[in-house]
Formats: C-alpha cells, sequence, structure tokens
C-alpha cells in the first residue's frame, strides 16, 4: 500500500506549477496595471510539513481523515504590499480574478477571541472558468490555492512570531505578552502612519500635476495649436515628464528670461523625482520675477509640502465672486473666446468654484479653441456616475469630440449618451453647461465642415429628445 508520503510526494508537482503559474499572473497583472507591492513569493507544501499537518490531532482523533483532499493550502502566494490602500487593491484584484473558495481577515478572528496576533488576509481561491477553458491550465481543474496577504510591519510581526514558535499563547510569558500587544498598537499606528504620509504625497503630486496640465493647456490653446505643434503638452498628458523637462530646456535656451518657463520645468522635475532641480528652477524664475505669487506658492509646496486649493498656478491678489467670474467665462464661450474662458474659469476655481463644474468648464474651453485632447484630460479628470446630469454632459462632449476628430468612435459614444440619458430623471439643456456651447456652435464661432454639423445635431438632437419627453 502507497503511503501518504508517497501519494503526496506523487501530486506535488501540480502544486507546484500552480503556484507558480498563480505567482505570474498576479505578478504580471500587477506591473500593468500599477500595483505596488514588496514582494510575492509562492512555494508548494513540502512533504515534511504535509505529513506534520497530516497528522495534527482535534482532541482524542486526528484532525483531517482525507488530509490530500481537505489541506487547502499546499498551493501558496503570499503577497507583501507597502500600505494599507495597496492590501486594498490586492483585494479587489483577487475577488475579480478568481473563484473564491473561502476569505478570511485571520487578525479580525484573533482579534474576536482575544488573542493578540499579526494581521493578515487569507484567501482560498480556484481558477476561473475563463482560465480553465485554456488547454495549458486544464491541469489546475478543482485545485486550491491559497494567498495571503498583508503590509510589510505585518509581515515583520508574523516572521518574529514564528520564530519565538510558542504553540499557544498560554504559553507566551507574561512580560513577552505585554510587550507583543503594546507592539501589536504600535505597529497599526504605524501601518497608518506610513498610510498617512503616502497619501499626502500623493495629494501635493496630483496639486502639482494638475498645476502643469493646466500651464500646458493654458499655452496650447493661447496659440490655437495642436499637441502635433506642441509636443510639451501631448508629454505631459501621458505624464512623460523626463521627456518633458527636455523639450523645456529647449525652449528655455531660445528664451532664457521667461520665468514662466522656469515654472513649468519646476514642476515636471517635481514629479519626476527631482526635488533638487525643481527648487533650482524655481530660484531662476524668482531671479526672473521676484515678485511673482506663483513662484512663491510653489517654493513653498516644494519645501514646505503645503497643499494649495489652487490647482491652476495662478494666485489671486484679492478674493473675486467666483460665480461672476463663471458668468463672464459662459460669455467668451458663447464668443468663441476659449482662451479667456479658460482664464476665468482657472481662476474662479481658485476663488472656491465647484472643481467638477470647472473641469468640465475647462474641458469646453478647450473644445471651443480645437484642443481636443486637452478637453479630454479634463473629461477623464472627472468621476462620471450614471444617473446625474454630469454623466450626461461627459458623455455628450465625448460624442461632440469624436464627431469632430474620430468619426470610428461616434456611433459607441452615442450609445453611452444614450445610456446616460436613459439614467436620468431629468437633464435640463437650457441650465447645462452644453447650452453655451450649443449656442457658440450654432453662431459659428467654431467652424466645422457639414459632416461634423451634421454629427453635432445628432448629440444635441437626442439630448433635446429627452428633454421633450
Amino acid at each position: 500500500m502507497v503511503g501518504l508520503a508517497e501519494q503526496y510526494a506523487e501530486i506535488r508537482p501540480r502544486y507546484e506549477k500552480l503556484c507558480d503559474e498563480t505567482r505570474r499572473i498576479i505578478v504580471e497583472s500587477f506591473e500593468e496595471s500599477g500595483i505596488y507591492f514588496q514582494n510575492i513569493s509562492s512555494r508548494a507544501k513540502n512533504i515534511e510539513s504535509f505529513l506534520n499537518k497530516a497528522g495534527k490531532l482535534n482532541g482524542d482523533y486526528k484532525k483531517y481523515s482525507l488530509p490530500l483532499s481537505e489541506i487547502t493550502d499546499l498551493a501558496g502566494v503570499r503577497i507583501i504590499t507597502y500600505t494599507l490602500k495597496d492590501l486594498e487593491k490586492v483585494d479587489r484584484f483577487i475577488v475579480g480574478n478568481f473563484d473564491i473558495v473561502e476569505k478570511r481577515d485571520v487578525g479580525e478572528e484573533r482579534y474576536k477571541e482575544g488573542k493578540f496576533g499579526y494581521q493578515s488576509i487569507h484567501y482560498l481561491v480556484q481558477f476561473p472558468e475563463n482560465r480553465l477553458v485554456l488547454a495549458e491550465n486544464k491541469k489546475y481543474s478543482g485545485l486550491i490555492c491559497e494567498i495571503q496577504i498583508r503590509t510589510v510591519l505585518q509581515h515583520a510581526w508574523a516572521e518574529i512570531e514564528h520564530d519565538i514558535q510558542y504553540k499557544n499563547q498560554s504559553d507566551v510569558p507574561r512580560s513577552l505578552e505585554r510587550k507583543f500587544i503594546a507592539l501589536a498598537g504600535l505597529l497599526e499606528i504605524a501601518d497608518r502612519e506610513f498610510q498617512a504620509i503616502q497619501d499626502e504625497d500623493a495629494r501635493l503630486k496630483k496639486t502639482i500635476d494638475e498645476q502643469l496640465q493646466n500651464e500646458v493647456t493654458r499655452a496650447n490653446i493661447s496659440k490655437n495649436i495642436s499637441d502635433s505643434d506642441e509636443p510639451v503638452a501631448a508629454l505631459v498628458r501621458s505624464k512623460r515628464y523626463s521627456e518633458a523637462i527636455l523639450l523645456y530646456n529647449d525652449k528655455i535656451s531660445l528664451s532664457p528670461n521667461m520665468h514662466t518657463l522656469y515654472l513649468g520645468r519646476a514642476r515636471a522635475k517635481f514629479l519626476s523625482g527631482d526635488r533638487q532641480g525643481a527648487l533650482s528652477d524655481i530660484d531662476l524664475a524668482l531671479g526672473l520675477a521676484p515678485t511673482d505669487a506663483v513662484a512663491q506658492k510653489l517654493r513653498e509646496q516644494f519645501i514646505e509640502g503645503a497643499l494649495s486649493e489652487s490647482i491652476t498656478g495662478d494666485v489671486s491678489s484679492e478674493y473675486e465672486d467666483p460665480n461672476a467670474l463663471t458668468r463672464q467665462a459662459n460669455i467668451f464661450i458663447e464668443s468663441g473666446d476659449g482662451v479667456s474662458a479658460f482664464e476665468l474659469y482657472s481662476k474662479a476655481q481658485d476663488n472656491g468654484a465647484s472643481k467638477p463644474f470647472s473641469q468640465i468648464n475647462k474641458a469646453i474651453s478647450c473644445y471651443v479653441s480645437l484642443d481636443y485632447t486637452g478637453s479630454l484630460y479634463f473629461l477623464d479628470s472627472l468621476q462620471s456616475r450614471l444617473g446625474t446630469p454630469m454623466s450626461v454632459t461627459i458623455a455628450a462632449m465625448h460624442c461632440l469630440i469624436t464627431a469632430s476628430i474620430d468619426r470610428s468612435k461616434f456611433e459607441s459614444n452615442l450609445d453611452i449618451l444614450e445610456n446616460a440619458l436613459n439614467e436620468v430623471d431629468d437633464f435640463t439643456l437650457s441650465v447645462s453647461p452644453l447650452a453655451k456651447l450649443r449656442r457658440c456652435i450654432e453662431s459659428g464661432h467654431i467652424k466645422f465642415d457639414d459632416d461634423v454639423n451634421a454629427r453635432i445635431e445628432v448629440v444635441f438632437s437626442k439630448i433635446e429628445r429627452k428633454n421633450n419627453n
């Protein structure tokens, strides 16, 4: 009769391959989607560990009567992340890409039992049907893999606890137990503080990026040129900051006394990770324009990490009514002056106007100035939630842009607009930001050929039918 060790040794290679394939899927997906991780390891349980677990007792009886089918961690993958939010991203990935047999929060279980210990989320997963239909994956059908996820600090706790090797918490001397409990609290605080640091850094970078995006948009629409003629804008919008810096170098060599170029390069350097280079460029800008409030504020942001409410880089000398600024900008849109409208919408936002409506208005300003990639950038910065008037406005703008530059996507965008209109209870064109854009187009301030005009009319007709129902 073949012994248990021999039986497991025979099937173990399948679990080794399952580990390797699960790890490969996770690593490649994380690298593609930008999910950060410290380490991802995998292992198939060795024969000695398997036999030890198979022989465990539950009272006077063996815990496993059929260990080969009842032990669920024969294949294991461990994911170590940096922060708590990274854990949330990993959780969403696992739930969305594997069939979940079981999910356990080990830390929460220990807490409810009045025990101390490291936090860790454990999943038992199987490959979903869409992976098993592939010939190379059929061998994994029915196999379970355990996936553990934890932060670096949680992993440090687990490794230390494992190294001390007490079988039960009751065996731990009281002096060590008190230290374990104190350390558990410290590690939880440290994990939260690391997350707070990451969040603040992300907000600062987002603020600087938005300032730079506004700057290149302003330069683009004021010259009424496309991204093919102004490659800095294209590079910044695709977040290729190092390449943008090289183009700023060329511009500065041609116009060395234009202090705004140094501010643009400073922002690009900061976002590329060169903080000292960014500060040097700020000093050069202040050397040319010592009283420039934008340069002074930017320097404060780089040094102190202070977050400004402004995302445009404009610093108003005194408060201006954002509603008045927006009304004036609307007039400029209707007259076809997207450049002036963009400036006023930016100032309105600096003075407290709603960010979502400011972004949609800046998208319209870019459209009026024929900067379609700029318009798409501001649209993509917005969250579109079905059932809201904003979702209709965003969908309509995508239709108008593709009507002008990409007819192949126009019909599919029309379907998205139709869906948005069906989901919203009330949408009134006359009070929508789209109304001023339509008046601008009807007045002939933006010139399109007949085919484009016909597609634009289809968009507005679809919206008006919703109004009339």
